[in-house]
């Protein structure tokens, strides 16, 4: 509403416009449409002198700055007001560019005027988008916080569609309206995801109808639990999705595994009737899915669990200690550790408090006691601060620990610092064939599984419920047995937990003279076991590695200008960049650049190089595609090298 000093103001222009009826300058919009002198609701001199920067001013230097040609401007002004046609010349680009800025300056109440700016205001924040979040299942309100006093109608749409909303909650259906104008969206789907417009018609004591536009972005979580083994069926592609990303629960990288327009990024993925499924779901599966419009608008997140099973029989008569262990608080990060079978193995505390009382650390199964020194007769004791060793390692210690220390600095009450780790223990043995071998690995397993030289992925071999998966395998007290030993059970043996955590992982290479079950030392190894290769990539192309051998621990990069390695990938980490990805044994850098060429070198769990690749840019076609599927050798890297590892 216009106040009485604008109506004043209104009628002095009114007044002014009467008296010039050719002149464009100094006249409001209103008079300018009531002449005429618009053009879709835009004045015809403003078109025209947008239209002409358009051509001619875009390439000028400092085109807004103050004129260079204030006679001129002046001179088309004037031309302007008098109702006559401009033609204005290439050279006027600054002229104009001043005559613009003046135009707008000299409109009354200004390109908004003051009794609308509310109006205006009230639009646009109410257009951007409020966040909203509801679980599957649950129920979710689009508020409205309109304080109209007569409500006419409310209009509810998302992107695709209007979606009828029932008058109160009685009604059949999923919408209805609460109170003056909140909605309520009941059991909600995953498909509910997505922007919604809510439009208020209202009257105010006026008789002009109004209208308040809200925006609302409404996230749907979920939460599941699968069982190993299972189908993972995720009804998560809607019409606007992007994207949907992993991120495992030990890390803090997101992988994508479905694009719009690219598909699935794993072979162990299918697409059906608009769900996303896992048909043989594993514990590396579990974690949390994202799923993403185009803007990156979060529309769902599902957190998935390993459906855990029910104690066996064998567990009934054992007591709550050894049944259950004390976790520590959620938020933990676990710090992975990895230790040779019969070395010695650090569980850094990295805690530095002046009065530590007491530390104690236990497993998921049982408390395990610590020596003060190591002069005790036990193998797992205290040094320095509060680091525990554990020595002579054996393949039953691999597993989850976790590390309690007790102090007290200066105050009167006792507290607590946690230390979570996750000890992974490996070994290399060579086995002569035709003999029997055992691995005794199955203590605390779930699931065995074995990647042969000449194959290309995993192969189940023992799991905790289904047992055996071959005549020539058996198991007995924690003991995996191979009955007669050939080339095709060489390789790499990897051993998971319940969570699909690697605790062991073996390399067992065959030998027709070494006797049975000898460890492999650096003394086997040839100078020439190492993979070594050159490859050029062109600029913005796939760079394809498949290097992320069994007994691959990290993979590291030497730009071309550097003495610096840097580490790219790990095992217990992921990548470290968001456009590196690695899928299927494969480290891929997705969109290749001048800074990605240099030295890439995969080590294993004992530092040994396994593969030595040097990529150089190329100018023309690109050949960034490698692959090393039968690289498996170690080769000994120098001491010299091994500080950046």
């Amino acid at each position: 509403m216009k106040t009485e000093s604008e109506d004043s103001d209104y009628y002095a222009l009114a007044y002014y416009s009467m008296s010039s009826p050719k002149r464009v300058f100094g006249i409001s919009l209103e008079f300018l449409r009531r002449r005429g002198q618009m053009r879709q609701g835009v004045p015809v001199v403003l078109l025209q002198m947008v239209e002409f920067l358009d051509q001619y001013g875009l390439h000028q230097s400092e085109l807004f700055h103050a004129s260079r040609s204030e006679a001129r401007r002046n001179e088309l002004k004037k031309s302007l007001n008098r109702g006559e046609f401009q033609c204005f010349r290439s050279s006027d680009a600054h002229a104009v560019a001043s005559l613009l800025i003046l135009f707008l300056r000299e409109l009354p109440y200004g390109l908004i005027p003051c009794w609308n700016a509310t109006r205006f205001l009230r639009v646009y924040t109410k257009s951007t988008p409020i966040s909203v979040t509801g679980e599957k299942g649950g129920n979710v309100t689009l508020t409205c916080e309109c304080e109209a006093n007569e409500i006419l109608d409310i209009i509810l749409s998302s992107r695709s569609e209007n979606i009828p909303v029932c008058q109160n909650e009685e009604c059949s259906g999923r919408v209805f309206k609460k109170g003056n104008c909140h909605i309520i969206i009941k059991d909600l789907r995953l498909n509910d995801a997505g922007k919604y417009f809510v439009n208020v018609y209202y009257r105010n004591n006026e008789t002009e109808l109004e209208r308040q536009i809200r925006t609302y972005q409404l996230h749907i979580d979920d939460e599941i639990s699968v069982k190993i083994g299972e189908e993972l069926k995720l009804d998560v592609l809607l019409p606007d999705v992007d994207k949907v990303e992993h991120q495992s629960r030990r890390s803090t990288e997101w992988m994508e595994v479905w694009r719009s327009g690219n598909g699935v990024q794993s072979e162990r993925m299918i697409i059906s009737d608009r769900n996303l499924i896992i048909s043989n779901f594993t514990a590396r599966d579990a974690g949390t899915y994202r799923v993403l419009e185009p803007g990156k608008e979060i529309l769902i997140t599902v957190k998935v669990r390993v459906s855990k099973e029910k104690l066996d029989d064998t567990d009934k008569g054992k007591t709550d200690d050894t049944k259950y262990y004390r976790a520590p608080p959620v938020g933990t990060a676990t710090i992975p550790v990895s230790g040779q079978k019969g070395s010695n193995v650090t569980l850094p505390c990295q805690f530095k408090a002046r009065k530590i009382s007491d530390i104690s650390l236990n497993s998921r199964s049982e408390n395990i006691p610590v020596c003060q020194t190591e002069e005790c007769s036990g193998r797992v004791f205290k040094q320095g601060n509060c680091d525990v060793i554990i020595k002579d390692l054996s393949f039953s210690d691999a597993g989850t620990y976790f590390l309690r220390v007790y102090y007290n600095n200066d105050q009167t009450k006792l507290k607590q610092q946690f230390r979570t780790y996750q000890l992974h223990i490996y070994d290399e043995i060579s086995v002569k064939t035709g003999e029997e071998h055992k691995l005794d690995v199955l203590s605390n397993a779930n699931q065995v599984v074995h990647w042969a030289k000449n194959k290309t992925r995993w192969r189940e071999l023992w799991s905790k419920s289904n047992g055996a998966q071959s005549d020539q395998l058996t198991d007995s007290d924690g003991t995996l047995t191979i009955k007669e030993f050939t080339d095709n059970d060489a390789g790499t043996y990897r051993v998971l937990d319940n969570e699909g955590e690697i605790l062991i992982t073996v390399t067992v290479r065959a030998s027709d003279t070494k006797s049975k079950g000898k460890r492999y030392t650096n003394d086997d190894k040839t100078d020439d076991t190492q993979q070594h290769n050159e490859i050029s990539v062109k600029i913005g192309e796939e760079l394809k590695m498949d290097v992320l051998l069994p007994n691959a621990d990290k993979v590291q990069h030497q730009s071309r200008g550097s003495t610096e390695w840097k580490e790219v990938w790990k095992r217990s980490g992921g990548v470290q960049s968001d456009l590196t990805t690695n899928t299927d044994g494969n480290l891929i850098i997705r969109k290749f650049m001048a800074d990605d060429a240099g030295t890439y070198r995969v080590l294993d769990f004992e530092r040994n190089i396994l593969i030595t690749v040097t990529v150089t840019v190329s100018g023309t076609e690109s050949k960034g595609k490698l692959n090393y599927m039968d690289a498996d050798k170690p080769n000994v890297l120098p001491k010299s090298q091994d500080k950046n590892i």
